[in-house]
């Protein structure tokens, strides 16, 4: 059963990343009868058959790291059309010239099929994949006693390997071979080839090689390289006719080219007529580690602690080690993020110190790092009324002598004194960062701070404001608000903004009256704001203050009364309608109702304008019912409230 893979259209390869995995897939095509298609020249006559062009057949090759994880799956796919005459004798793929056996995990034939779509007569297992080796044969393009219309076995051996050409001797030297190629033919032709053959069952006797169409992979722990092929093939209808279905226009091109497959897509040169075969060893390479610092501080015996921080791959594994040091694992940054540190502590300055990875290859030396003295600057100033410089900085060597300091940037004089302190009157702009070096090997820099005249006294003042009526307050009767600034200069402008519910839009502006006195016509919350800033000032304000949520209410009614329509008692089941009737306050009143018939008061009836409450009696006994009432539009519990004792129902 025939086992497919991804293709690409002809001269296409296409890639594919899944989380980790690569797949690098293409195909070629070869039609025998037309002029070369870019980078691959149809040379023979393989596919004509009484005179007729065949269809011609198809190369597909993938390769990819996903088959077999950790290692790459080289996978080489030949099918053809609706003519298949010609069975394969071999078929040859280059390889790097340091790939041997022993870089071969897996070689497998995945299948394989005869003229009639059948299964090989003598087996997959017939079919061989060698271990690499150099196939250096001489090819004859042109042999003369071989043409179309004289045929020889004697003259054209299956059994040397030197008459398999692309151009079969059907044209002079120097001469195109017809409409099977646009490419003259040639003599003789040493092609130095090295990689792998595959070698198909047949018979030379009666041309009856038994492989028609095929796939076969192998795989290697080698990333791959562009590379070519040879593929030949017999066509078994009419002997003795033996042609190179495939040539590759590189194959007498060792140079193997550089870019990765991803660079062209399109197979455009100089990629044309390449496919993707194993590549050469790898020369084991450092992982990416960049030490961004290794210092020390010591104290004057000479003992004291190394600070290492890098960067690496997130999944390094570094250690650091040195002469007089135990060996100590750097932690990575709990992010993830590739940044390493480590503190070590130490009797005898250990120089160099030494960082390894231990995913790196046991070939790749570590990393040398010489550690230096911890250099840190506490001041660096700049007086532009003087235009002095003054620096301050000191080193983590404590051990005498001690390290001189210096400020390169600087002419001469530029070192810092035994208290680590330069002063300097610089001619000219001073410079953005200062850098400090040390003696023993220490540096570092620092922002240079410009000083400035102290500021004048700021120009922020406080407020303060207060209502001489506390919230709620009855609508209808003024409230005076009054504000009192505070600090700068005493004499101060106010102004006052009132938020009804839409923002807060001015109702006093700017004056030195720090009074403002409102008559609310309607009932709501309120926010009062006030600005100040000192009198003469274009300052849109230099502070504020806010009373929030200032409650206007209606007058609270002083009243209700509470009248039945039925004088008590009654019999139950007569309906009775209490109405109730408030007075002072507003004139307008909501009223709620209340029936106790023992057990206590529940509410039967909740506020509302309705002054009335109509009640059906069921049952016998002594009830007692209550009415509040307040004001309409306030959410007081209640203003005042009446009730009727011991009403009987009987």
């Amino acid at each position: 059963m025939k086992r497919l893979f991804l293709s690409t259209i002809l001269m296409l390869f296409s890639f594919v990343s899944i989380a980790q995995a690569l797949v690098y897939s293409g195909a070629m095509d070869s039609r025998a009868g037309q002029q070369h298609i870019p980078g691959f020249i149809a040379q023979s006559l393989a596919f004509k058959a009484g005179g007729g062009t065949g269809v011609g057949m198809r190369l597909e090759w993938q390769a990819d790291n996903a088959t077999a994880p950790g290692f790459w799956t080289y996978t080489y796919r030949l099918i053809r059309g609706s003519l298949k005459a010609k069975g394969f004798a071999f078929f040859d793929i280059e390889t790097a010239a340091d790939f041997t056996a022993a870089n071969i995990v897996q070689r497998e034939v995945s299948w394989a099929t005869d003229r009639n779509d059948g299964d090989l007569p003598s087996g997959l297992s017939s079919i061989t994949i060698s271990d690499p080796a150099n196939f250096n044969a001489v090819h004859d393009f042109s042999n003369a006693a071989v043409t179309e219309a004289n045929f020889s076995l004697a003259a054209l051996s299956k059994n040397d390997l030197s008459h398999y050409s692309g151009d079969p001797g059907i044209a002079a030297p120097g001469v195109p071979a017809g409409g099977a190629s646009d490419t003259p033919s040639v003599g003789p032709v040493p092609h130095p080839f090295y990689g792998i053959r595959v070698t198909f069952p047949g018979s030379n006797a009666d041309l009856a090689y038994e492989a028609v169409e095929w796939e076969f992979s192998i795989t290697s722990d080698r990333a791959p390289m562009w590379g070519s092929f040879f593929g030949w093939a017999d066509k078994t209808q009419i002997s003795p006719f033996w042609y190179a279905n495939f040539y590759n226009a590189n194959i007498d091109n060792p140079v193997r080219l550089a870019l990765p497959p991803a660079n062209n897509l399109f197979g455009n040169p100089p990629y044309e007529g390449w496919i993707l075969v194993p590549g050469p060893q790898v020369v084991a390479q450092p992982s990416r580690l960049t030490v961004d610092s290794a210092t020390y501080q010591r104290l004057p015996g000479g003992n004291g602690t190394l600070t290492i921080f890098t960067t690496a791959l997130s999944n390094a594994a570094l250690t650091i080690s040195g002469e007089g040091i135990t060996p100590v694992a750097m932690t990575a940054d709990t992010r993830a993020s590739g940044s390493f540190s480590a503190q070590i502590p130490f009797t005898r300055l250990p120089s160099p110190i030494v960082i390894s990875n231990s995913r790196d290859s046991v070939s790749v030396s570590p990393h040398p790092v010489i550690p230096v003295d911890e250099v840190t600057i506490s001041l660096a100033t700049y007086d532009p009324a003087s235009r002095i410089m003054t620096i301050k900085a000191a080193s983590g060597d404590s051990v005498l002598p001690l390290p001189t300091l210096t400020v390169p940037d600087f002419a001469l004089p530029n070192t810092l004194d035994a208290t680590g302190t330069l002063v300097k009157t610089l001619t000219t702009n001073p410079p953005n960062v200062i850098t400090v070096k040390s003696s023993r090997g220490g540096t570092t820099s620092a922002k240079v701070t410009v000083l400035s005249p102290p500021p004048p006294p700021p120009a922020a003042i406080n407020v303060a404001i207060i209502a001489d009526q506390a919230s709620p307050h009855v609508i209808g009767t003024p409230i005076t608000f009054t504000a009192t600034g505070s600090g700068e200069s005493g004499i101060y402008e106010y102004r006052f903004w009132l938020n009804s519910g839409s923002g807060f839009e001015i109702v006093q502006d700017y004056s030195t009256t720090n009074t403002f006195v409102w008559n609310p016509v309607a009932i709501g919350a309120y926010d009062i704001l006030v600005d100040v800033r000192n009198a003469g000032s274009t300052a849109l304000r230099e502070a504020s203050e806010k009373i929030f949520f200032y409650q206007i209410q209606p007058a609270s009614a002083t009243a209700v009364s509470l009248t039945p329509d039925k004088a008590s008692p009654q019999a139950p089941g007569s309906p009775i309608v209490f109405t109730a009737a408030g007075s002072g306050g507003s004139g307008n009143y909501e009223y709620r109702f209340w029936l106790n018939s023992g057990s206590g008061y529940t509410i039967v009836q909740n506020y509302s304008t309705l002054p009335t409450w109509t009640w059906t009696p069921s049952t016998a006994g002594n009830y007692d019912i209550l009415v509040d009432v307040r004001s309409a539009g306030t959410t007081v519990e209640r203003d005042a409230f009446n009730k009727l004792f011991f009403y009987q129902i009987q």
